[in-house]
């Protein structure tokens, strides 16, 4: 045996020892295939951004015992949540959307006021949430899956910056804080979504004051463990946390949603795919085992669109490329696009296509499929990642939407 090959070998052991040291007092069960994929950094991740409350399948206080770590995996991004061991097996599921009970997570906020030491014009209210207790999303980086919720809120305008974040002055967009008698309420007009907590004294004076309260959106800290303000500026300095002034919309009680949820409902996954002559943007609905012959792929994906087969015109290739299929439903116009790519056969909804030469680089191609997706598919686009599988002819994207 080579030596290099003995001293590979040897880091491997000296890995799977650290692992498994880890998974041995590790606070939550969580199966092979996640403890794998993660490795150690990413567990240790995952346990700083989870923490039980209730249990997300039947809504019942998680209790002393470790709850199991359920992973959907987007693609894109994955979500983790925690469940009773008898209500759900720790697994890693994939899928390309995922779907959650959010009525069952728990949120957490807290107000305090961070003092200026000269002058109180720099005082800063902050608005401390963790919107999801048991649930934190997970992106897959090139040195590993982290977890990256709070990126869904920078997506928002929120700086993920250290302390010059703290200074902010310019309000966020589509955002808003209300300030009434039994406290203050913070909403994002985007989705809805909304947290209310007290805010009484020297803060709500603040508040009032600056026309305004700074608002902080972790999932590393649970602000009910909040005790000193050292606590807060650990967080902002490691950049944990998601940050933004928020203008006072009004003195009045705010439009609390009926279910101040966290996290969107659903999070889907869209393709972009480009090369020099084509160019199209689509949710991917369904994905199925890339053994299969076309044929066969085609009745999977007859079957997967749940339309009857009179109203599809026939499947066909594009230009010629027998792992790139498409058609259309001759009454709704919808459009598909079948391909076969490393993970398996895709199947995708279109929300929009260019055919022949399009002039669309990267950067272009990103915003030109954002906004596709957000005017014909009703989707708000997190991010986009580029794919393994790309080459100086063509160009593929993964991305993650919240539907509108």
């Amino acid at each position: 045996m080579g030596k290099g090959r003995r001293l590979r070998q040897r880091r491997q052991t000296t890995a799977d020892e650290r692992l498994g040291e880890m998974l041995a007092s590790y606070p939550f069960i969580v199966d092979p295939v996640t403890a794998t994929r993660l490795g150690p950094d990413g567990l240790a991740a995952l346990a700083r951004n989870l923490w039980p409350q209730d249990c997300q399948t039947c809504g019942w206080a998680l209790g002393a015992d470790r709850a199991t770590v359920a992973v959907s995996d987007l693609i894109v991004l994955a979500s983790a949540t925690l469940h009773h061991a008898r209500c759900r097996k720790p697994q890693w599921e994939t899928s390309g959307s995922m779907h959650s009970q959010q009525d069952l997570l728990s949120w957490t906020t807290q107000t305090f006021l961070l003092q200026a030491k000269a002058d109180s014009t720099d005082d800063r209210p902050i608005f401390l949430v963790n919107p999801a207790l048991e649930q934190t999303m997970l992106k897959c980086t090139a040195t590993g899956w982290r977890s990256n919720t709070i990126d869904s809120y920078s997506s928002l305008g929120l700086t993920r910056s250290r302390l010059e974040s703290l200074l902010a002055t310019e309000p966020v967009p589509d955002i808003s804080a209300h300030l009434d008698a039994e406290g203050i309420t913070v909403r994002l007009d985007d989705t809805g979504q909304s947290w209310n907590t007290g805010c009484d004294g020297p803060t709500r004076e603040a508040v009032k004051r600056l026309g305004g309260i700074l608002l902080a959106v972790t999932t590393a800290f649970d602000p009910h463990d909040l005790r000193e303000l050292g606590q807060f500026l650990t967080l902002i300095r490691a950049g944990e946390a998601a940050v933004g002034w928020v203008a006072l919309a009004g003195t009045g009680p705010g439009p609390l949603s009926e279910q101040p949820l966290a996290l969107p409902t659903a999070l889907n996954t869209f393709v972009l795919h480009l090369n020099l002559n084509h160019a199209f943007v689509g949710e991917l609905i369904a994905i199925t085992d890339g053994a299969l012959a076309p044929l066969d792929a085609q009745e999977w994906a007859q079957d997967a669109i749940n339309l009857p087969a009179s109203s599809l015109i026939g499947w066909r290739q594009t230009s010629n490329n027998l792992h790139t299929w498409h058609t259309i439903d001759s009454i709704s116009a919808k459009r598909f696009i079948l391909r076969k790519c490393e993970d398996g056969w895709q199947l995708i909804r279109v929300a929009g296509e260019i055919n022949g030469k399009h002039g669309l680089d990267r950067d272009t191609a990103r915003d030109w499929a954002t906004r596709a997706a957000r005017t014909n598919a009703k989707t708000r686009i997190i991010n986009w990642l580029p794919t393994n599988s790309n080459d100086d002819v063509s160009i593929t994207f993964h991305g993650s939407g919240i539907p509108r």
